[in-house]
């Protein structure tokens, strides 16, 4: 398969109204990276294909190509061309959580998502959807990265892109040694600063230093005297909300508790992500040391986290097929391993974790998929493209160029 993509920037002048199509094959050595089989993944779930043909993920790779063709194209259903691809989940009217048929995801959400996964990977560094763009932009050549960026030349790269780690041995270079390749390599990679014993989230310990911060302490009493001056004129909260229907000065009361609690609540969030940071700043600056330190005294070095086990066994056979120890050794094993690939994706459609890309949208009319004599290709439209496989990235070390 193969697949073009339609990437519309909508970041100031991006594109000029012209926006570039971006070429993308299936991929059978790396399939975390195939974008196809996500797309497909999600069509599936969607029932987006117009064809009464394709129920399945094997009868994509039934099709037969003609002769007289190159390729056969693969359409989508006419009232599904104008609906986001990526969209954000919603709560229905009992609560459960579901797809929404018409909104698209979120930039905020998935940015602070990207952030998470980085912490939760032990990367000292922030994990920004910018870290992904200077990766792709490192490896492409000028006159193709600003177009596939939407910059008008070069120089946006050179300004805000470009990696202020210089990608070569100057001293080697000038004494014309080899160099160690590897080593600088590595040098330029997030994976050279990760600990996965770095903290996660925040701590009991966090939550107990921000309730006895002073600004909490004083926002969370007068929180509490004006709930407390209310439960004491009707008994409870539920009670005095049925009696504002009919009251507006009860209503203005409430509406008052309402926006102290809301303020509560951000303030003590703030907090709280101040200290949790600051403590992952300490832990980094101090890790040195203490290596040092246990070397020396000889302490042990703490273990390795424990590898946390998968909710869902769906998602143990997704990761992998994703990241195979082996090739496939047939044409038959390959058709079997991304069917697989692609029925798992369709499940895990419905949840939060639904490969995102955040704004520009997506539409299921940008993406032309086509069945190749060559192979299985797509074209779609580029926004931020390389955090379209975000909740992967996990499993991988990452360059930061």
């Amino acid at each position: 398969m193969s697949e073009a993509i339609k990437m519309d920037m909508k970041n100031g002048r991006r594109n000029r109204g012209n926006p570039p199509k971006i070429k993308f094959t299936e991929r059978h050595d790396t399939p975390a990276f195939c974008l196809v089989k996500a797309i497909c993944g999600i069509a599936f779930k969607d029932g987006a294909f117009v064809s009464e043909w394709i129920r399945e993920p094997e009868d994509i790779y039934g099709i037969k190509i003609p002769d007289r063709l190159q390729s056969v194209p693969i359409k989508w259903a006419a009232e599904w061309k104008q609906t986001p691809v990526f969209r954000r989940t919603v709560r229905d009217v009992k609560g459960n959580l579901e797809t929404s048929p018409t909104l698209a995801t979120q930039y905020h959400q998935m940015a602070n998502w990207n952030l998470r996964l980085g912490k939760s990977f032990g990367l000292k560094e922030p994990f920004e959807f910018k870290t992904l763009r200077r990766a792709a932009a490192a490896v492409l050549p000028e006159g193709v990265r600003s177009q596939a960026m939407g910059h008008v030349n070069g120089s946006i790269h050179e300004r805000s892109y470009r990696n202020e780690v210089v990608d070569t041995d100057i001293v080697s270079a000038f004494l014309e040694t080899p160099s160690d390749k590897s080593t600088m390599k590595l040098i330029g990679h997030t994976s050279l600063t990760r600990d996965p014993n770095a903290p996660t989230k925040p701590t009991p310990a966090h939550r107990h230093q921000v309730q006895e911060d002073t600004e909490i302490i004083e926002a969370r009493r007068m929180l509490d005297s004006q709930t407390q001056t209310i439960i004491n004129r009707y008994r409870s909260l539920a009670q005095a909300t049925r009696n504002a229907q009919h009251d507006l000065k009860l209503q203005a009361e409430l509406d008052h508790h309402a926006q102290l609690k809301r303020e509560h609540n951000a303030l003590f969030k703030r907090k709280l992500r101040a200290v949790f940071e600051q403590s992952r700043k300490q832990y980094f600056e101090t890790l040195g040391v203490i290596c040092l330190q246990n070397q020396h005294t000889g302490n042990p070095e703490p273990p390795r986290p424990d590898e946390q086990p998968f909710r869902f066994l769906e998602r143990e056979d997704l990761i992998r097929l994703l990241f195979p120890r082996s090739l496939p050794t047939s044409p038959q094993q390959q058709v079997e391993n991304s069917s697989k690939i692609i029925r798992l994706i369709s499940t895990f459609a419905i949840t939060p974790s639904r490969l995102p890309v955040p704004t520009p949208l997506f539409l299921w009319r940008d993406f032309d998929l086509r069945i190749t004599t060559v192979s299985r290709v797509m074209l779609c439209r580029y926004t931020k493209l390389y955090t379209a496989l975000e909740p992967l990235l996990a499993s991988i070390d990452n360059p930061c160029h």
